[in-house]
C-alpha cells in the first residue's frame, strides 16, 4: 500500500514536470528575434559597417596591451 502510493507520487511528480519543460521549451522557441534599434546617422548605412558587439575587440585590445607592460621583478635579500 505503501509502496503504492510512493510509485503514484513519482510518477506524478515526473509528469508535472514533464509537462513544465515542454511548456518552457516551447515558449523559449516562440520568442520573436531581438530587434536592435537604428544608430542615428547610420541610416544609409549598411548593416555589415556597423559592429554589432564590439566587447570582443575591446578586450583583445585591453589583453594585449596589458601583455606589453614589463613584470616588475622582486627585490632580491
Amino acid at each position: 500500500m505503501r509502496g503504492g502510493i510512493g510509485l503514484i507520487g513519482l510518477v506524478l511528480a515526473l509528469v508535472i514536470t514533464g509537462l513544465l519543460v515542454k511548456r518552457q521549451l516551447g515558449t523559449a522557441v516562440a520568442t520573436p528575434p531581438l530587434v536592435r534599434p537604428a544608430l542615428p546617422g547610420a541610416a544609409g548605412a549598411p548593416p555589415a559597417a556597423v559592429p554589432l558587439n564590439p566587447l570582443p575587440q575591446q578586450t583583445k585590445e585591453a589583453v594585449d596591451a596589458l601583455m606589453q607592460k614589463p613584470r616588475p621583478m622582486p627585490e632580491e635579500p
